[in-house]
Protein backbone atom coordinates (compact mmCIF):
# COMPACT_ATOMS: atom_id res chain seq x y z
CA UNK A 1 0.00 0.00 0.00
CA UNK A 2 2.85 2.02 1.06
CA UNK A 3 4.46 1.70 -2.25
CA UNK A 4 1.17 2.43 -3.98
CA UNK A 5 1.00 5.64 -2.92
CA UNK A 6 4.77 6.20 -3.71
CA UNK A 7 4.22 5.50 -7.24
CA UNK A 8 0.63 7.97 -7.09
CA UNK A 9 2.70 10.85 -5.94
CA UNK A 10 5.30 10.36 -8.26
CA UNK A 11 3.05 10.11 -11.21
CA UNK A 12 0.59 13.29 -9.90
CA UNK A 13 4.55 15.51 -9.65
CA UNK A 14 5.55 14.52 -12.90
CA UNK A 15 2.45 15.30 -14.67
CA UNK A 16 1.76 19.01 -12.83
CA UNK A 17 5.34 19.67 -13.96
CA UNK A 18 4.77 18.80 -17.53
CA UNK A 19 1.61 21.01 -17.46
CA UNK A 20 3.47 23.98 -16.29
CA UNK A 21 6.36 23.43 -18.33
CA UNK A 22 3.80 23.69 -21.20
CA UNK A 23 2.19 26.30 -20.24
CA UNK A 24 5.20 28.39 -20.06
CA UNK A 25 6.93 27.44 -23.55
CA UNK A 26 3.32 28.26 -25.16
CA UNK A 27 2.97 31.38 -23.37
CA UNK A 28 6.63 32.77 -23.34
CA UNK A 29 6.30 36.15 -24.10
CA UNK A 30 4.48 35.40 -27.50
CA UNK A 31 7.03 33.21 -28.55
CA UNK A 32 6.36 29.25 -30.24
CA UNK A 33 9.22 27.01 -30.50
CA UNK A 34 9.86 25.26 -34.11
CA UNK A 35 10.52 22.24 -32.29
CA UNK A 36 14.09 20.89 -34.57
CA UNK A 37 14.49 17.46 -35.64
CA UNK A 38 17.48 15.83 -37.73
CA UNK A 39 16.38 15.06 -41.20
CA UNK A 40 16.52 11.77 -42.57
CA UNK A 41 17.51 13.28 -45.99
CA UNK A 42 21.50 14.38 -45.28
CA UNK A 43 21.99 13.93 -48.85
CA UNK A 44 20.43 17.69 -49.00
CA UNK A 45 23.36 19.16 -47.53
CA UNK A 46 25.36 21.37 -50.27
CA UNK A 47 28.82 22.28 -49.59
CA UNK A 48 29.12 26.23 -48.37
CA UNK A 49 32.46 26.58 -49.63
CA UNK A 50 35.38 24.99 -52.11
CA UNK A 51 38.33 24.39 -50.14
CA UNK A 52 40.10 22.19 -52.97
CA UNK A 53 42.17 19.11 -51.63
CA UNK A 54 41.90 21.10 -48.01
CA UNK A 55 39.13 20.63 -45.63
CA UNK A 56 38.62 23.25 -42.51
CA UNK A 57 38.97 21.43 -39.08
CA UNK A 58 35.49 20.75 -37.66
CA UNK A 59 35.45 22.85 -34.80
CA UNK A 60 33.34 20.55 -32.37
CA UNK A 61 32.87 16.74 -32.23
CA UNK A 62 29.06 17.06 -31.50
CA UNK A 63 27.21 19.60 -34.08
CA UNK A 64 25.69 21.96 -32.33
CA UNK A 65 21.32 21.39 -31.56
CA UNK A 66 19.91 24.77 -32.84
CA UNK A 67 16.87 26.54 -31.05
CA UNK A 68 14.23 28.23 -33.14
CA UNK A 69 11.27 29.55 -32.46
CA UNK A 70 8.45 31.73 -34.05
CA UNK A 71 7.37 35.67 -32.72
CA UNK A 72 4.93 37.35 -34.63
CA UNK A 73 6.33 37.67 -38.10
CA UNK A 74 9.77 36.75 -37.25
CA UNK A 75 11.91 33.64 -37.08
CA UNK A 76 14.95 33.30 -35.25
CA UNK A 77 17.23 30.72 -35.00
CA UNK A 78 20.18 30.29 -32.23
CA UNK A 79 22.93 28.38 -31.27
CA UNK A 80 24.50 27.66 -28.12
CA UNK A 81 27.87 28.90 -28.76
CA UNK A 82 29.08 30.30 -32.89
CA UNK A 83 28.89 27.77 -35.48
CA UNK A 84 30.86 28.48 -38.32
CA UNK A 85 28.88 28.00 -41.32
CA UNK A 86 25.51 27.76 -41.00
CA UNK A 87 23.00 27.67 -44.15
CA UNK A 88 19.31 28.23 -43.24
CA UNK A 89 16.53 27.93 -45.65
CA UNK A 90 12.55 28.50 -45.30
CA UNK A 91 10.17 27.40 -47.62
CA UNK A 92 6.51 27.91 -47.70
CA UNK A 93 4.60 24.31 -48.38
CA UNK A 94 1.97 26.29 -49.83
CA UNK A 95 3.51 27.27 -53.06
CA UNK A 96 7.14 24.90 -52.93
CA UNK A 97 8.75 28.37 -53.30
CA UNK A 98 12.26 29.01 -50.60
CA UNK A 99 11.11 32.17 -49.47
CA UNK A 100 14.44 32.65 -47.61
CA UNK A 101 18.07 31.35 -47.96
CA UNK A 102 21.46 32.53 -46.73
CA UNK A 103 24.62 31.56 -45.40
CA UNK A 104 26.53 32.84 -42.11
CA UNK A 105 29.35 32.29 -40.69
CA UNK A 106 30.15 32.90 -37.16
CA UNK A 107 26.17 34.26 -36.06
CA UNK A 108 25.15 32.98 -32.59
CA UNK A 109 21.91 34.00 -34.01
CA UNK A 110 19.77 34.71 -36.99
CA UNK A 111 16.73 36.71 -37.32
CA UNK A 112 14.18 35.95 -40.54
CA UNK A 113 11.00 38.57 -41.29
CA UNK A 114 8.05 36.52 -42.76
CA UNK A 115 6.20 38.80 -45.56
CA UNK A 116 3.10 36.72 -45.30
CA UNK A 117 1.29 33.69 -43.48
CA UNK A 118 1.50 30.72 -44.80
CA UNK A 119 2.71 26.83 -43.84
CA UNK A 120 6.26 27.01 -43.80
CA UNK A 121 9.52 24.19 -43.18
CA UNK A 122 12.93 25.60 -41.40
CA UNK A 123 16.18 23.67 -42.77
CA UNK A 124 19.43 24.50 -41.00
CA UNK A 125 22.39 23.09 -42.32
CA UNK A 126 25.28 22.76 -40.06
CA UNK A 127 28.32 21.35 -39.23
CA UNK A 128 27.10 18.23 -42.31
CA UNK A 129 23.77 18.03 -40.46
CA UNK A 130 20.60 18.90 -41.73
CA UNK A 131 17.78 20.11 -38.64
CA UNK A 132 14.09 20.23 -40.01
CA UNK A 133 11.07 21.72 -38.06
CA UNK A 134 7.46 22.37 -39.64
CA UNK A 135 5.84 26.42 -38.70
CA UNK A 136 2.17 27.94 -39.56
CA UNK A 137 2.59 31.96 -39.48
Amino acid sequence: MKALVIVLGMLLTVSFSTQARTLVEENDGGKEEIVLQVSEDDDTVYPLADFGDEEPAVMSLLPQQPYAYLYINKVVVSFDGICQNVRISVVNNDTDEVVFEEVYAGSPEVSIRLAERGDYTLLVRADGTVWEGWFVY
